[in-house]
């Protein structure tokens, strides 16, 4: 009688967070959240179970968004309208024109004459400009392109306009992508084929933890490795949450690298007691092995 094949083992995903709860059709899967693969342009003839993806060939990655976990600074409130008499000065302001005079005569020359025509010599009218006619205005009124308005006026220093702040990201880690073309009939959102499990849920938020470590260190160390440094750890963790022991630490970017990878791992230990179910599928404790990457590799 022939056996029956194996089940393929569960794996973790990272499934995009802003897509809505959806529960998948029969999958290996497992994330923090319930989630069904789709994607914006679907392909009608593909059965993948998550969204296509357009990466790095011959590399292996399970995100299918890319975002930022720390949230960008808000944007400080906006300038008051100004009070009736500021408001009153920017009109005054707009309707004043600068005086202008035109050259006197007709032609003017500057310098010696290589012709050797002799030249009238006269003195410099006061605030003349190559202009073709005669402007009336205030005389000292300053110079504007276009109409004044008070996004025109000198800004303070002191007072620095806020910073433009981009379209609003996923609240997910920044991602590389693997090359991977097959995606999915579905239409929607990315998302990934996953059901959600304690385990999944709990690997995010390690996962989460340690990429914001991992970001405060590199931020704050004030030297960043060579573009492209990998950074290969294995750990293991036991059953209350705790980094029990590296077991193993390869770098290609040098000692300061893979120290600071180690730190971001070790350093919000621990990280919360595991559910009885994990403890069934994992045991006392499980070895993971993790890539840190700087840059784009």
């Amino acid at each position: 009688m022939p056996r029956k094949p194996k089940a393929p083992p569960p794996k973790f995903v990272e499934t995009n967070p802003d897509a809505p709860e959806n529960m998948p059709d029969n999958t290996t899967n497992f994330a923090a959240q319930n989630q069904q693969a789709a994607q914006e342009k679907p392909k009608l003839d593909s059965k993948g179970d998550h969204a296509a993806t357009e990466g790095k060939k011959d590399f292996e990655s399970t995100q299918i968004v890319t975002g930022q976990l720390t949230p960008p600074t808000d944007a400080p409130p906006p300038e008051p309208p100004p009070t009736p008499e500021i408001a009153k000065a920017i009109e005054k302001a707009a309707e004043a024109r600068k005086a202008e005079n035109p050259l006197p005569g007709f032609e003017k020359r500057e310098g010696p004459s290589l012709e050797g025509y002799g030249m009238n010599k006269a003195p410099a009218t006061d605030k003349a400009t190559a202009v073709p006619e005669k402007v009336e205005g205030v005389k000292d009124a300053p110079t504007t392109v276009g109409d004044l308005s008070p996004s025109q006026i000198a800004v303070d220093p002191r007072k620095p306009q806020p910073r433009p702040i981009l379209a609003k990201q996923p609240r997910t880690r920044p991602a590389i992508f693997a090359e991977d073309l097959v995606g999915t009939k579905n239409i929607g959102p990315a998302g990934y084929d996953a059901k959600w499990s304690n385990y999944g849920a709990y690997l995010q938020r390690l996962l989460d933890t340690v990429q914001m470590q991992f970001d405060k260190l590199v931020e704050n160390s004030g030297v960043y490795p060579p573009t492209g440094t990998v950074v290969t750890i294995k750990f293991r963790m036991d059953k209350t949450g705790a980094i029990a022991e590296i077991i193993s630490v390869e770098s290609t970017g040098g000692s300061q690298a893979a120290s600071l990878c180690t730190t971001a791992i070790t350093a919000r230990s621990p990280y919360g007691l595991w559910s009885d179910d994990m403890i069934a599928m994992l045991g006392e404790s499980q070895d993971f092995v993790w890539k840190f990457y700087y840059g784009t590799p």
